[in-house]
């Protein structure tokens, strides 16, 4: 688990800051520091709440999917859609201007408005709303033109589009963003001395977020504002029309998924107290909830869906009639106790900031932005509980797909990672070189030992058998490392732990509760990336598995499943293709130490293309050009492998193969390899 915040900032595992954030009904939301309590279930006040639907897992845990199965919520639209998911990992920053640029590769091929689903966590969840909800610009619009790599000049790139239009000219133009941040941090050391008054700053994640990438689009109310989706057999959004006021959300907006796939924006429970720590929730259109019942958590959480209009929100009264021995829906009365809106949802999946600070801290305490007040479908009881990154649980926004048995699921991930060559690595890998007495010290740790003293205890070997390792490391560099991540080995059950990480759970309990893999889909992808990156050619690769039942997640097993990676990371033939331009000031500002150091004094400015295309997750402010050199860079990977994205259009894994693909299977169902544009193909 101390891996999950590294997966898309690279800090270590840090723990929630317990705020509340309650709302009196009816009323907008004003300030998420409320410690207002709520009234309990079965109150007779005389307030009958705001009715709504939600469903229930049966006992053997399925639970239904409303947007397929529910005889209001289902959107018949879907039916006729290729079944693929679309799913696009956390990280920041990084990932929305990737996400940007895998998204509109997707719509130049005609992919994108024929998959089923689109599945964001994170910083990828601000494009992923944005691009569902708006209403002011076509798609192609709103994720720009495709250029080729030819096409990449320095002029071409910095054309983002019109604001209010083009999601490029919104992430160009972050200011909300970067305004909140300072004023975090201020607010964070007036929190010391000031209590709450001092931290009211650092209380607006939500708002920036949504001033920064809704607003724009016309979807930036965050106080008093629901969603829902058109399209559905009962009209449902007809409804929420008329009972938003009356939830004190009177502004609606609406997602239309005969248009694009339907939208999921992968959260997380975050109970510190828990030694798992992190558990799944999924936001979407129609409902939200957790999928799983945890018995045995404090409280209890799951299994079942609440429709979005009664998210945040106390029971008034249980159920009556609760809902039979084989769960299904019902329908309960709620009193809102704080927003649900889309800019709550993105704010929430993507409060990284969340993990700053160790739980205990006064201005931990008070960065109140993203509870929320939550019932289970066990008991029915009403909590307040933390809500945060859905990078927690789930850092590919796979799971979802997962659950649904979606046969074919487009993994793109915006994966940092670093060369050998780095001073980042060479600070955080000092055990290797304290080895033989080279490690450089760390010029941000005033209050530990020298460099001196560290190699002086640690060395073991001579200092010249550092440069042969180093030399040897530098080649395999050369030659294309994989980029692999934490997430990829907890997929296939292979990650080896964390040392260092004595509190939180062992290998075995991070694999076991991660795993929907074989392990030996873990080399074989290890392997087919790095034979791509070898040739210079896009990290990409497609493999068919067979889904192993992880419980613990809600993921049945015993089904097969194609998978096409798609990793972040350099494109040597990409690059080499480029205009003169654009091609020097790249390597201009790689070997820029200038550059590099004035980045570190200002770490949320991204204005040259120095660490390009491993941007830190930190950095909130990316230069036009360097919007479109990284969208241009990871549209580039799906339009160069087209033959092998048309291909996830097919009917799926059926009987261990893809319909429709060129993969066989060999006698244990596992690596036969097809050439498609270049990408290994698995079955």
């Amino acid at each position: 688990m101390g891996a999950y915040l590294s997966k898309c900032t690279g800090v270590r595992r840090l723990l929630w800051p317990g705020a509340t954030a309650n709302l009196e009904p009816g009323k907008p939301h004003a300030d998420a520091g409320s410690d207002k309590p709520h009234k309990p279930a079965d109150s007779s006040d005389g307030d009958v709440g705001v009715p709504v639907k939600t469903w229930v897992a049966g006992p053997d845990g399925r639970l239904g999917f409303p947007e397929l199965d529910d005889p209001e919520f289902r959107i018949p639209a879907l039916d006729d859609k290729a079944p693929l998911a679309i799913c696009i990992s956390g990280g920041g920053f990084r990932a929305t201007t990737l996400g940007l640029g895998w998204l509109r590769g997707l719509h130049h091929l005609g992919v994108l408005e024929r998959a089923k689903y689109l599945m964001v966590c994170s910083g990828a969840s601000w494009l992923g709303a944005a691009l569902s909800f708006q209403h002011v610009a076509s798609p192609g619009e709103f994720l720009g033109r495709y250029l080729t790599p030819e096409d990449c000049t320095l002029a071409a790139l910095a054309e983002v589009g019109e604001q209010g239009r083009s999601y490029a000219a919104a992430a160009a133009n972050a200011a909300p963003l970067r305004k909140y941040l300072k004023e975090q941090l201020q607010g964070l050391v007036a929190a010391g001395a000031k209590g709450e008054e001092g931290a009211k700053e650092a209380r607006a994640w939500s708002r920036a977020m949504a001033a920064s990438f809704l607003a724009p689009f016309g979807l930036g109310d965050t106080d008093a504002s629901t969603v829902t989706a058109e399209g559905t057999q009962g009209k449902v959004h007809e409804r929420v029309a008329k009972l938003g006021p009356q939830a004190g959300r009177g502004t609606v907006y609406t997602a239309d998924s005969s248009k694009l796939p339907f939208p999921v924006i992968v959260q997380a429970v975050m109970l510190p107290k828990d030694q798992l720590v992190y558990y799944p929730f999924e936001w979407t259109p129609l409902y939200g909830g957790c999928p799983v019942a945890y018995g045995s958590t404090q409280p209890k959480l799951g299994a079942g869906w609440v429709e979005t209009l009664g998210l945040n929100a106390a029971l008034v009264a249980k159920p009556d009639p609760l809902p039979g021995p084989d769960g299904g829906a019902t329908h309960v009365r709620v009193r809102p106790m704080g927003p649900a809106s889309l800019g709550e949802a993105i704010g929430i999946s993507s409060a990284y900031n969340s993990y700053l600070l160790a739980p205990g801290e006064t201005a931990t305490k008070l960065l109140g932005f993203n509870n929320a007040q939550y019932f289970n479908q066990q008991d029915w009881s009403s909590s307040q509980v933390g809500m945060t990154d859905g990078c927690g649980t789930d850092y590919f926004a796979i799971y979802p797909a997962l659950r649904r048995r979606v046969p074919n699921i487009l993994v793109l991930s915006a994966t940092v990672r670093r060369p050998v060559t780095d001073r980042r690595t060479r600070i955080a890998d000092f055990p290797k070189f304290a080895l033989f007495g080279c490690w450089p010290g760390n010029p941000k740790d005033t209050k530990g030992p020298s460099a001196a003293q560290v190699n002086a205890r640690q060395q073991v070997f001579a200092p010249e058998g550092f440069k042969q390792l180093f030399d040897a490391l530098q080649r395999q560099a050369e030659v294309g490392e994989p980029p692999v991540n934490v997430a990829e080995y907890e997929l296939f059950g292979c990650w080896p732990g964390n040392p260092k990480d004595t509190k939180g759970p062992s290998a075995a309990q991070v694999n076991a509760r991660q795993q929907v893999f074989a392990p030996e889909g873990f080399k074989q992808l290890f392997d087919a990336l790095q034979r791509q990156a070898e040739v210079g050619e896009p990290p990409v690769n497609v493999a068919e598995y067979t889904v192993l039942a992880n419980p613990a997640l809600g993921i049945p097993g015993g089904w097969r499943v194609r998978v096409m990676w798609v990793v972040n990371d350099v494109q040597p033939a990409w690059e080499a293709a480029l205009p003169q331009d654009t091609r020097a000031k790249l390597e201009r500002d790689r070997g820029a130490k200038l550059i590099e150091v004035a980045e570190k004094i200002t770490p949320l400015e991204a204005t040259s293309f120095n660490e390009f295309p491993h941007i830190t997750a930190l950095a909130m402010n990316y230069a036009p050009e360097l919007v479109g050199l990284m969208s241009n860079h990871a549209a580039h990977m799906l339009v160069r492998c087209h033959e092998a994205v048309e291909s996830m259009l097919g009917g799926g894994a059926k009987g261990g193969r893809a319909e429709g693909g060129r993969a066989g299977a060999d006698p244990d169902g596992v690596v036969v390899q097809v050439e498609a544009a270049g990408v290994v193909v698995h079955a």
